[in-house]
């Protein structure tokens, strides 16, 4: 039961940074606060080891030492919030179980951007004969950097040769469709 929460929580923090990040955050707040419940009622079974665990200790410590000797300590204390990050690639190692969990999650991510894009590119506005950014659900930065993501995380499914070709000509529409939207971003820093 734990751990199908923490999946419809990772669901929802995966799939809601397209919309809102606000509800992305509080879910991954809730996921986080879930996985120590679970770690603590499991003991040593529940943490999973990876290859990464020495690397994300030493970015740990090279936070907590940049903060310690920060110009502004308070801010930068604050700024280390984003260590949480780490914590999302423990929440799918506990949660996404099986293959259709896996599948599940990035097809809804995809189809979510790629519907919400879809929206913005009906929307948009032009002034004197010049579009407007989008920038309908997030700011258009976040908004291209989202829309990056999610096209880079496309790439292999598009170009390797053993992927079906259903998911081919799936990923190749929503990879046309994100990059018309990436575009009317307007926002080099993404490309």
């Amino acid at each position: 039961m734990l751990r199908s929460s923490l999946y419809v929580l990772l669901v929802v923090t995966v799939v809601g940074i397209t919309f809102s990040i606000a509800l992305s955050s509080v879910a991954m707040g809730i996921a986080i606060v879930l996985g120590f419940v679970y770690l603590l009622m499991m003991k040593s079974r529940g943490f999973i080891r990876t290859p990464l665990d020495v690397l994300f200790i030493g970015y740990v410590i090279a936070e907590t030492i940049s903060t310690i000797f920060s110009v502004e300590p308070m801010s930068s204390l604050v700024n280390m919030k984003r260590l949480l990050l780490i914590s999302i690639l423990y929440l799918v190692l506990l949660s996404v179980d099986s293959e259709f969990k896996f599948k599940f999650i990035l097809s809804l991510l995809v189809t979510v951007t790629a519907i919400l894009t879809i929206y913005e590119l009906f929307s948009l506005t032009t002034v004197g004969g010049h579009f407007l950014r989008v920038s309908f659900f997030q700011y258009y930065l976040t908004e291209a950097g989202i829309k990056m993501f999610v096209l880079l995380l496309l790439l292999p499914f598009v170009i390797h040769p053993s992927t079906p070709v259903k998911w081919k000509l799936m990923a190749g529409a929503a990879v046309i469709i994100l990059l018309l939207g990436l575009v009317v971003t307007q926002t080099r820093s993404a490309w």
